[in-house]
This record gives C-alpha cells, structure tokens and sequence, in this order.
C-alpha cells in the first residue's frame, strides 16, 4: 500500500509540473522598463508590480536586470511567471506599512498580518524561479521581536509574542494552487517564516537555499511550513534556519479546532538541513491533523537538535495518522526520535494576566479554553525506518499523555549511537525490529506507562533551548534537564552543626542546579559560595530548588520546611525570579507569579495539586519570605536574580525593569538588605565580553558553568560586603576576605 500510494503522488506530480514543458516561450516582461532600479535604495514596489500585472494579462515571465532592488510586498498573479536571474536581488524594505495588512493566517490562528514580501494569494498556475536571491533583510525585524519580548515576558505573556511582533514573511503561498518554487533560488534573512503553505494544493517546490542565519540568527524563521495544504512535494532543499527546518502545520487551540482543515498528501525528500530544530518537524500547530505524510532521504547536521520530532500541546488537539519517515542521515543529532506533546509550555498555554482590559481580539482567541478531552492530540500508525544516526545523545525521547498514548508505532532498521538510549513514555502497541541501537552506557530504550513527568520542553531558537548564538559547527551538546518535576519532592540538606548560625539559600537552578553535582556541566553560585565562608563559625546550607519560582517554593511547603529549621542569629539569602513569568496554570509546571509587587491576585485551579489556589505577585510571595524570617529573628537578605547571557547592543540586558526592580522595591520597603546581583554581575560579563562569557555557561542561556558559578558567588560576596555595615563579614574565610565590595559602577 504504501509503494502504491508513493507510486501515485509522483505520477501525479510528474504530471502536473512537466504538462507545460511544451508550451511556448511565454513573453517576457523586464522590470526594469516599468521603472525598476537596481541601485538597492530606490523603493520599486510600483515599477514590479506594474510588470506583474501586464504578464498576467497573457501569462507571461517577468524578470529583472542583475542588481538589486528595493521593494515592499509584492503580488503575483495566475499565469505569471517571476524569473529571477544570477546576480539580481529583491530585498525588503525595512518599513512596516509596505507590507499590507490582509487576512491569512499566523502560528495556527487566523488573524490580519502584514503581507509577505512574495505573495501568491487566490492564484493559479504561478511559478518562482532563477538562480537570483530573495533577502528579507530581517535583522531588523528581529531586533524588533526581541524587544516587544523583553517588555512582554516579564508580564506573562510570552505567549502573546509572536503575535504582536509583526513581521514580515519572505513567501506565502495562500489559497492557490499549482504553484511552483524553486530552480535555485537563494532565499535569506526572512523577517518571519521564509515559505508558507497555507490552504493551498498542487505546490511543487524543488531547488531552493535557505540561510536565514546570516547577520544574526533570527527568531521563528521557519524554512518551508505546509499549513493546512495538501499535495504538497519538496525536494532538493538545503536549509539553514533558527527554528523549524521542514514543518507540518494544521492550526492551533480553538481556532484550530474551529477551522479543522488537515495537512495531507504530502512528500517531502532530496533534502539537507543544516541547521534548524528538526530534519522533519510535525506541529506544534496539530488541530485539523494529518493523513498520509512521507519524509525520505534527508540528512541533517550537528546544528539541528532532533531527527524525526512530533511536538503539540494539551490544548492543541488533532489526529495524525499514516505517518511515514525513513531513510534519514543524521551527523550529530542529539535526538534521533524525538517526540513531545507538552512542547514549550510559556508559549503554548495562553493565560490572561489579571487586570488586562481591550486586549486585541485574537488574544481573546489564543486564550480561549480547549476542553480537556479535545484539547489531546493523537498519533498513531507511523511508520518510521531505516535511520542511520552517529553521535546522538539520547537514541529516543518520547512523551505523551496516559489518556492520550501513542498508538501502533512501527520502528525498524535503525541504526544509532548514542550516548543513551533514552526513554518512551505513553505508547501503546509499538513494534520495534531489526534495529541496532549502540549506547555509550549500555542502556536499552525504556517503555513505561508513567505520565510525562515532563521536562517543559523549549523551543528551538530559544534562550533556553539547544541552539546558542555559536555557529553551527561549534554547537554544544544538548542541554541536559537538571530541574526536578513540578511532583517532585527532592531531599534539601541541613546545618552541619546546629549550634552555629547559619546561611540559608532560598531560589532556583541558578542557585542549586540539579543535585548540585554538575550534571550536564551545569552550577548554582550557591555551590562555590561556601568557599569564601568560615565553615568553623557558620554553616552555609544550599536549598534552593531547580524549576522553583517564588510562588511553588511556597506552595511545595519547602518555605515552611526552612522556617522549622530557622533561629534567631541565621540569615536567608533569597533569590527568586527567572521562572516566576510562566503560566499560572499549565499542567507541567503551573508556577507562574502576576508580575508586579502589587496586591492584585487570581484564583485558578492547579491541575497538578487539583487544588484551587490563589496566585499573588512576585512581590506579595518575596514580602513573605522576608517578613517570615524576620519573624524568626532572622536576617533577610534579597537579591535581584542573575542575568540571562542576553546582549544587546555589546551589554548584557538587566532586569531592572522586571524582577531585579521588582526585588529590590520588596527590599526597600521592608527594610531589609538587597544585593543587586543581577547589576553586579552584568557588569562582570560586560567588561569581559561575549567570547569570554560563552564558556562560564553550561547551556545556551541562563545555567552557569562551574567558571561561571563561581564568578556569580563571588558577586554575591562583593555585594554583601557592599551593605552597610557588612553582615556577614566576620564569617568570612580568607577567600572571602579577598573580595573587594563591590563600589556600584
């Protein structure tokens, strides 16, 4: 069945897209003689598409004279041709308002979004071709997606992103059939996704370059996203993006849901990645769900994390069924098999902030409520075989929900070494022959039936996630999760010796990464922090926990576990802040605070305790903390958290604005000492610059090394020193001796 079924599409393709070889040379229609200038400054939008309009009239080529031209979007119509040659160049113009607003469709929900800089919307028979280059020129856009985030992460709604941070796609395909795209065209610095797909058939794309990693490396630049389309064939692309390389998509949540228009029919082959999320990607967008997808004869490299990745949501839903993937190369992937349906949860799992009123009506869209049953996607019958993977990390790892499994997997002739073998979570009827799995650590696959316990898992692209700002060549392993489940309970030490005071560390991974034992070559500063203390005349107790926030330090009873312990004379170093924008409520983590120090709250139901609780700010759990051990005669003292390794503009990027300000008013106004760390430290990694700062992180983002573990402790130091009166000075150890406090500037 499945030879009968490729046999069909390939005749239908071949059919389709050599039936005009025949025809005669179409007329062609030069830009230039419209009023085109190459000099890559004047604005041609009117003279390009005065020439797309006259071909249309007869279905003629048009084409341009080497050079390169300046341009906002542009609008192809049925029966043209757009011929670029070697040598010519149209790249976008760094103005909004060249690019229209029209309805189409962006991340799975219908909305308006400006126009590509090519669009074939509403057409037929339309053809993009030549050896000539397509540049979004997208740095700019990506400054601009960074910056709307920065503002809008510290208030929950990194969710909402994506949305508001309008940019332009290089190619959008819309509503159109027997398009096709290709003959070696180099398509670069997309502002957005470079080529979508959107509710169309007939598509043929064969020859494209894509390098959207040139100038920077910018945000959601998708390579190829078949979106709710169908008869889909690419072939021959070679593909160097930030984020999904070849991706399946079919909307999301409710308007997904609503929508309810499948991705099926589709061959995707002949290909490279170089450098994206996936060799093959289906999701997060699964809502109308696919049938009859088949991936083969694609090679991914070291930049590219995954092989074969399925990823959706608890709210997502949707059916994918006769999934077919086989004869894949991959060199140096960390995942060969990689399956998760509670993918990026800040982003998947849209929650109102309290307080927000006019918010735009697709917020109101993206945060409406997917019932629970509809809201689980499903895959089943796939087929996956005849992987050839050296150098992978973890030969599989799969995840999906109890009451949502993974159904009628058949897996053979791997062939794949790995470091380990990896685990599958929620399957159900997987048949696994003929494959040979070598692992450094002699581990086989483990099945089990236990719920995700579910690492979030991030997307590619993002700080947290396993690309980095390095090139492709000099990647780092994948990131190891250290952080203990939202369910778990891991043992915190005590005081050696109760009879003296002691040092409490109260906060997250930065501050105690994992077991405190470097694994993945991950450290808190609470670790080398001891060093610059006299363990003969204090103790220096570290229970801080990895994927805590300010709230579930709380609520987890950790908070009241330290309080039993804590006397008159002790003094708790608190620090708190790097997962407190997270969702109120998701399924995974549920730890998110309100941003703020106001007294504003929301009731919610916590899905992982079953409990109803109410949600206060930051700055109301970070009072407490403070007011508590003041109460038990003790001496609080807080501190702004690190700073993630975010430049701008040759600085590192401070929380002043959000949690690091947010801190410190809760200090002043219970008058209580403050470390600016987060200050502190930034200019550290300021004054010692981006290549020296790569290697004092363990992962790409916010882990330190142990270097850099030590250099936060050391920070903290200086900064205790710095207050008045120096409370903790006669504790030191002659390490901490030598620290200079730290003078502000």
């Amino acid at each position: 069945m499945n030879r009968v079924k490729r046999w069909i599409i390939s005749v239908f393709f071949l059919a389709l897209f050599c039936a005009g070889a025949a025809q005669a040379t179409p007329k062609i229609f030069l830009a230039n003689n419209y009023g085109a200038k190459a000099d890559g400054v004047t604005l041609n939008t009117t003279s390009l598409q005065k020439a797309i309009d006259a071909a249309a009239v007869v279905g003629g080529t048009v084409s341009v004279k080497p050079g390169t031209y300046l341009t906002g979007s542009l609008f192809l119509k049925s029966g043209v041709t757009l011929d670029l040659p070697e040598g010519a160049t149209l790249i976008g113009s760094h103005k909004f308002e060249d690019y229209p607003m029209l309805p189409t469709r962006i991340a799975g929900i219908e909305m308006s979004w400006p126009a590509a800089l090519i669009n074939v919307r509403d057409q037929q028979h339309v053809t993009i071709t030549g050896k000539g280059t397509i540049d979004g020129d997208g740095p700019i856009w990506w400054k601009s997606y960074w910056d709307l985030r920065a503002t809008y992460e510290p208030k929950g709604l990194r969710w909402a992103s994506d949305y508001d941070a309008r940019r332009p796609r290089l190619i959008l395909i819309q509503n159109s059939s027997e398009v096709q795209l290709g003959g070696g065209l180099l398509l670069k610095r997309s502002g957005f996704w470079t080529v979508q797909i959107l509710y169309s058939h007939d598509v043929h794309i064969d020859g494209i370059v894509i390098r959207n990693n040139e100038g920077g490396k910018g945000p959601s630049t998708d390579g190829i996203d078949i979106d709710s389309s169908r008869k889909i064939l690419v072939e021959h692309a070679d593909i160097d993006v930030n984020d999904d390389a070849l991706c399946l998509k079919s909307g999301r949540d409710s308007d997904g849901l609503r929508v309810n228009r499948p991705t099926e029919d589709v061959v995707l082959r002949d290909s490279i990645i170089r450098h994206g999320a996936a060799a093959v990607t289906i999701g997060s967008e699964t809502s109308g769900g696919f049938r009859n997808i088949e991936a083969y004869n694609l090679t991914a490299l070291s930049g590219v994390p995954s092989g074969v990745l399925f990823k959706s949501a608890q709210t997502r839903g949707g059916t994918a069924r006769d999934i077919r993937i086989h004869d894949l190369t991959l060199l140096g992937v960390a995942t060969p098999i990689h399956i998760t349906m509670n993918w990026n949860p800040s982003y998947s799992y849209a929650t109102l902030p309290a307080g927000l009123k006019d918010v735009p009506p697709y917020w109101t869209i993206l945060t409406t409520k997917v019932p629970p049953q509809q809201g689980l996607p499903h895959f089943s019958d796939v087929h996956i075989w005849n992987i050839k993977a050296t150098g992978a990390k973890s030969a599989f790892n799969v995840s999906a929900y109890p009451d949502a499994t993974l159904d009628n997997f058949r897996i053979d002739h791997l062939d794949i070494e790995a470091a380990t073998a990896g685990s599958i979570a929620n399957a159900k009827h997987w048949i696994m022959t003929d494959n040979n799995i070598r692992t450094a650590d002699g581990s086989k696959e483990v099945f089990t039936d236990a719920a995700a316990s579910v690492a979030s898992e991030i997307a590619f692209g993002e700080p947290n996630s396993t690309s980095s700002s390095q090139p492709p060549s000099q990647q780092p392993p994948a990131v190891l999760v250290t952080d203990p489940g939202a369910t778990v309970q891991p043992p915190l030490p005590t005081a050696k010796n109760p009879a003296l005071p002691t040092i409490y560390l109260v906060g997250d991974s930065t501050v105690r990464n994992g077991k405190a034992d470097g694994a993945g070559g991950q450290w808190g500063w609470g670790e080398p922090l001891v060093e610059y203390f006299d363990t003969a005349k204090i103790n220096v107790v570290n229970r801080a926990i990895g994927g805590r926030s300010s709230r579930t330090y709380i609520t987890e009873g950790r908070w009241d576990e330290l309080l039993a312990l804590l006397k008159p004379g002790d003094f708790v170093v608190i620090q708190f802040g790097h997962n407190d924008s997270g969702p109120l409520d998701d399924a995974s983590r549920a730890r998110g605070t309100l941003p703020g120090v106001g007294s504003e709250s929301k009731e919610i139901d916590n899905p992982i305790t079953g409990k109803h609780e109410v949600v206060h700010t930051y700055g109301w759990y970070m009072e407490k903390y403070v007011s508590d051990a003041q109460a038990k005669g003790a001496t609080p003292i807080v501190c702004s958290l690190i700073p993630r390794k975010i430049w701008k503009d040759g600085k590192i990027v401070r929380g002043a604005a959000s949690y690091g300000g947010w801190a410190q008013e809760v200090a002043a106004a219970k008058s209580t000492a403050f470390v600016d760390l987060n200050e502190i430290v930034a200019r550290r990694y300021d004054a010692l610059g981006e290549a020296k700062v790569e290697p004092l992180f363990g992962d790409p983002h916010t882990h330190t090394s142990r270097a850099g573990a030590e250099l936060n402790a050391e920070c903290v130091v200086a900064g205790i020193k710095a207050l008045p009166g120096n409370p903790l000075g006669r504790f030191l150890s002659a390490k901490g001796e030598a620290v200079k406090p730290d003078s502000g500037h």
